[in-house]
C-alpha cells in the first residue's frame, strides 16, 4: 500500500507541476502547521492559481502540493527553509 501511495503521488505531482507551469499569472500558496495526537508536527501547503482550459475559459485551481512532517526546530528560519524546499520541488518558486 505504501509503494502504491508513493507511486500515485509521483504521478499526480508530475501533472500538477505541468499545470502550475502554465498558470495564468502568479501562484498563491497557503500553509498550515499542526500536530497529531502524539505531538508530531506537520506542515501542509496548497497552491492556488488560474488555469486557462481548452475552451479558453479561466478556472481557479486549488491543489495540495506538500504534506511534510517537520523535524527539529520550528522557528521562522527553519520553517522558511522547509517551505522554500517544497516550492522548489514543485518548480513553482518562479511563479510566486
Amino acid at each position: 500500500l505504501h509503494k502504491l501511495t508513493i507511486s500515485a503521488w509521483k504521478s499526480y505531482f508530475k501533472v500538477l507541476k505541468k499545470d502550475m507551469e502554465v498558470a495564468v499569472g502568479q501562484i498563491s500558496f497557503t500553509a498550515d502547521i499542526w500536530s497529531d495526537s502524539l505531538h508530531h508536527p506537520y506542515l501542509g501547503m496548497t497552491a492556488h492559481w488560474i488555469k486557462r482550459n481548452t475552451s479558453s475559459h479561466l478556472t481557479l485551481e486549488v491543489n495540495l502540493i506538500a504534506f511534510h512532517q517537520l523535524m527539529g526546530c520550528h522557528n521562522g528560519k527553519a520553517l522558511v527553509k522547509v517551505a522554500l524546499d517544497m516550492l522548489d520541488c514543485s518548480n513553482a518558486t518562479i511563479k510566486v
